[in-house]
C-alpha cells in the first residue's frame, strides 16, 4: 500500500504498563496528550501495545492470588482488556475515542482476513477513532512461548504500519534509542544491523521486546519506505518522529 503521510503507528511495550498504578496512569495520560497533539496536526494514529500477560498477573496479585498455576493465555485474556480500558479512559478524558482490535499472525498472513482488518481500521479512521491493536495472545499459544526470547509485538506493529500504509512507525522503549558505548545512535542503516549485534541488550525483566526485535521491526518498516524510529516512551514523540532525538533506521 502507498504510504499515507498522515498515518502513524505507535508501539508501546510491556515495560510501559508495568509500573505502579499512579505512575502508569500518569504515563498513559501523557501519552494521550502527545497523541492529541499529533491528531490536532492532522495525523491518524494506531496504537499497537504489548503487556497483556504482565497486566493479567498484576490483576491476580491485586487480590493476593498466585499466578503459578494460571496459564499465560488466561493471563493474556484478562490483561488485554485491562490495558485497553486504561488507554481508552485517558483518551476519552481528552475527547478522543478508541477501540480494541485483537489480531493473530495467521490472520495477518491470510489475505481475506487482512483485508477485513484494514477495512475496520479505515472505518475507525473515518470515525476519528484510534485502533488499540494487540496480538490475540489468548489464542496464539506459539507466540506466548516466545515471550522469554523477546517476541513481543514489535514485528506486528511493523506489519500493521506496512499494510495500513503508515508514513511513520514509532517503537517506544525504556531507553533513549539504540545505544553504542553509552551514546544514542541517531541513525542506523538496515545493512549495519547484523554487525551491531554485540551492542544489543537482552529484554528487561518484564518487557519481552528486546532492542534486537525493535531494530528488526524498524528495518522491516524502513525497507517499505516508512520513517522507522525508536525512542523513549516518555520522550517528546514529535522530536523522535522528526529524528531530533532517538534512533532512525534507514534503508
Amino acid at each position: 500500500m502507498k504510504n499515507n503521510h498522515n498515518r502513524m503507528v505507535i508501539k508501546q511495550g510491556s515495560s510501559f504498563f508495568d509500573r505502579k498504578l499512579y505512575h502508569r496512569k500518569e504515563a498513559i495520560g501523557e501519552m494521550a496528550n502527545q497523541i492529541k497533539t499529533l491528531k490536532n496536526q492532522g495525523n491518524s494514529i494506531a496504537i499497537v501495545h504489548s503487556g497483556a500477560v504482565v497486566e493479567g498477573k498484576r490483576r491476580f496479585e491485586q487480590v493476593n492470588v498466585s499466578t503459578d498455576n494460571v496459564s499465560p493465555n488466561v493471563l493474556a485474556a484478562m490483561g488485554s482488556a485491562g490495558i485497553s480500558e486504561n488507554i481508552w479512559l485517558e483518551l476519552m478524558i481528552r475527547k478522543m475515542f478508541s477501540a480494541p482490535m485483537l489480531v493473530t499472525h495467521s490472520e495477518m498472513n491470510n489475505q481475506k482476513h487482512l483485508e477485513s482488518i484494514l477495512t475496520t481500521m479505515e472505518a475507525m479512521e473515518k470515525s476519528d477513532a484510534i485502533p488499540l491493536i494487540n496480538a490475540n495472545d489468548a489464542l496464539e499459544l506459539e507466540e506466548l512461548r516466545k515471550l522469554p526470547e523477546g517476541g513481543d509485538n514489535d514485528q506486528l506493529a511493523a506489519e500493521i504500519a506496512g499494510h495500513w500504509g503508515a508514513h511513520t512507525l514509532l517503537l517506544c522503549t525504556d531507553v533513549d534509542g539504540f545505544m553504542v558505548n553509552g551514546e544514542v545512535q541517531k541513525q542506523v542503516s538496515v545493512s549495519d544491523i547484523d554487525s551491531l549485534q554485540e551492542h544489543i541488550y537482552e529484554p528487561s525483566k518484564n518487557g519481552t521486546g528486546s532492542m534486537h526485535s525493535k531494530l528488526q521491526a524498524a528495518a522491516y518498516a524502513a525497507r517499505l519506505g516508512i520513517n522507522a524510529v525508536i525512542g523513549h516512551a516518555e520522550a517528546d514523540y514529535q522530536q523522535i518522529i522528526n529524528n531530533q532525538i532517538g534512533t532512525q533506521v534507514v534503508q
